[in-house]
């Protein structure tokens, strides 16, 4: 399957969580969403966020820049989750999984975003000896658990297609390269 026929096949089963993906057809997909909110990110940063951080006058500007930024990387976070919860639900199905084993590094991601704000703001207040650390040490806890997580959903998706037919459907009838 070319990288365009693969591109219009997710895009037109955006909503579809049925049946089964193989590798071959799911990594590029993966790959390219990665690709583009990397660049959005990078972009975001560079061209939004560094500037504001080189000029700021006030502690409150800095957080606030940062703040900003963490609002617009959940934003891109749920894009990117939407954009690739059928094509990771269909991928689990035909390595013969449950979907919902998907969802396990989801509420970790969650709250990595929300507390990366709280950080922020504790490393500029004045008082940072005890707040800090605690703060940190919790979001280091979560982190390492999204991780784990997000390894394990990888080693999943990475597994081989589960040759025969399974309760999600027939193997899909197409090339599984990877």
């Amino acid at each position: 399957m070319s990288f365009i026929a693969n591109l219009r096949m997710h895009l037109a089963n955006l909503a579809n969580f049925k049946g089964r993906e193989t590798r071959g057809v799911f990594w590029p997909w993966v790959g390219l969403l990665f690709g583009l909110a990397m660049f959005v990110n990078a972009l975001v940063m560079t061209q939004l966020v560094m500037p504001v951080m080189f000029v700021a006058d006030t502690v409150d500007q800095m957080v606030g820049a940062m703040e900003t930024y963490t609002k617009f990387m959940g934003v891109l976070g749920v894009v990117t989750v939407a954009l690739l919860a059928a094509a990771v639900t269909r991928r689990l199905h035909d390595a013969g999984k449950p979907a919902w084993l998907g969802l396990l590094p989801l509420p970790f991601l969650a709250f990595g975003l929300f507390w990366f704000t709280r950080i922020i703001s504790v490393i500029f207040e004045e008082d940072v000896e005890g707040d800090f650390m605690s703060a940190f040490m919790l979001g280091f806890a979560n982190n390492f658990i999204y991780i784990v997580m997000l390894g394990c959903l990888v080693f999943m998706l990475a597994q081989a297609s589960n040759p025969d037919e399974n309760r999600h459907g027939p193997p899909p009838n197409l090339p599984s390269a990877l």
